[in-house]
């Protein structure tokens, strides 16, 4: 779980109340958090050039994942990872430059990889997403990463009324993946997209899109109508949290939690059947 600016663990933790769910699904989650003398907001420095190769801040980030799961009893198959904010574009970038690691992700308020490489690149990109040649740099280098063998599903969310991470952002990720994943596995041809469903959980409305390659889902889009630059249905005593909307935490691990990375096997695993079953149970469709 990787927190966004402003934030630290514990404030996370509490405002997305993911322990709770955590602890019933007996799940171990893992809060890094920022140090201020890397940044005086704790934002995660995912522009910076040492990040974007996979070393610097990911890099540690992806060594302290490691230790854990050697010396926890963790399944090495379930390794999920989630980010909001400047996390969702660390969660973007750990997700292509250190694959190997999860079994799936997901994204809240956040950026693609390779959206910037420099803070005032950062700022122009949240605020109107990445330029072109960002993206095309970007896409270049996801097809050719040393990990690139591997596509983590991914879900994305985000709010329509976010005024700090434009919402185009999200499309962009999912552009972006879309296009990783149809480098890596070019049998499978292009990533085919449902319907858009639009769903009513906790006081609003959201449309909900997937992305299929082989009859599988690799990525998952969520737009919440009216929810600005928050956690949705999150403890609103928290900055970054509201309280109204479908319970984004509850979103990602009836997502995640269907993946699983096998042994031997290049993909993660997907119990469609389950995943939505789960997912109707939690949702009415209007």
């Amino acid at each position: 779980m990787l927190h966004g600016c402003s934030q630290d663990a514990l404030s996370f933790a509490e405002g997305t109340r993911m322990n709770a769910l955590a602890e019933d699904g007996r799940c171990a989650v893992l809060y890094p958090e920022q140090n201020k003398h890397s940044n005086p907001l704790r934002c995660w420095n995912w522009f910076a050039p040492a990040a974007l190769s996979g070393e610097g801040e990911a890099g540690l980030i992806a060594s302290l994942i490691e230790r854990v799961t050697e010396r926890r009893p963790v399944d090495p198959r379930r390794v999920y990872l989630v980010g909001m904010s400047a996390g969702g574009a660390m969660a973007c970038l750990l997700a292509v430059r250190h694959s190997r690691l999860f079994a799936a992700c997901a994204v809240h308020s956040g950026v693609m990889y390779g959206a910037a490489r420099s803070p005032m690149q950062a700022l122009a990109a949240m605020r109107s997403g990445p330029s072109a040649a960002s993206i095309a740099e970007a896409r270049r280098i996801a097809c050719v990463a040393g990990e690139s063998e591997f596509v983590v599903p991914t879900l994305v969310i985000h709010g329509d009324r976010d005024t700090t991470v434009n919402p185009v952002n999200a499309d962009q990720i999912i552009e972006l993946l879309k296009a990783r994943a149809e480098c890596i596995d070019r049998s499978g041809g292009g990533l085919s997209a449902s319907d858009e469903h639009r769903m009513e959980s906790g006081g609003r409305t959201y449309r909900q899109q997937d992305y299929m390659q082989h009859g599988r889902i690799v990525l998952r889009k969520v737009l919440v109508e009216g929810l600005g630059h928050a956690w949705s249905g999150g403890d609103s005593r928290h900055t970054f949290n509201e309280a109204d909307g479908p319970d984004a935490s509850r979103l990602i691990l009836d997502f995640v939690t269907q993946y699983r990375r096998s042994y031997g096997s290049r993909e993660p695993t997907e119990d469609t059947a389950a995943l939505t079953a789960k997912l109707e149970e939690s949702s009415n469709e209007i």
